[in-house]
């Protein structure tokens, strides 16, 4: 069916702007549904590979808690080299101090208790050297 024929130029245009303005609602509410269907099917599908993403994570975790694990005997062992080269700079800095005072051993606990704790800080007095 010609347009042209039935309607005048104004009206052929109008009918034509009608008919793309309601295949345009159409088509928006058609793309409303689809963005609803799609938004769905992300919502049910996010819920079920949840557990597998909460495990994968879970996996991830494990693997850099046991490589800390496994690495935590070197560096404590490289620390502890570390603390006796510092005790014995230390000791023998006391001991060049302390060599005017009678009765004072070197090394030994100032304090009155039996238990031996580490310095507080991680250098042993910084200050001195």
């Amino acid at each position: 069916m010609n347009c042209a024929r039935i309607f005048s130029e104004k009206e052929e245009y109008l009918v034509k702007q009608w008919i793309s303005d309601s295949l345009r609602v159409k088509l928006l509410n058609y793309s409303r549904i689809g963005v609803g269907f799609s938004n769905v099917g992300v919502i049910f599908g996010g819920c079920k590979k949840r557990p597998e993403i909460f495990t994968f994570c879970r996996a991830l975790k494990e693997e850099k808690f046991a490589a800390r694990r496994a690495i935590l005997p070197v560096l404590q062992a490289e620390e502890d080299e570390r603390f006796v080269k510092e005790w014995k700079k230390y000791l023998e800095y006391e001991a060049e101090v302390m060599k005017d005072v009678p009765g004072w051993k070197v090394g030994e606990n100032v304090y009155n208790s039996g238990r031996w704790m580490p310095p507080a800080t991680g250098e042993l007095r910084p200050e001195v050297w």
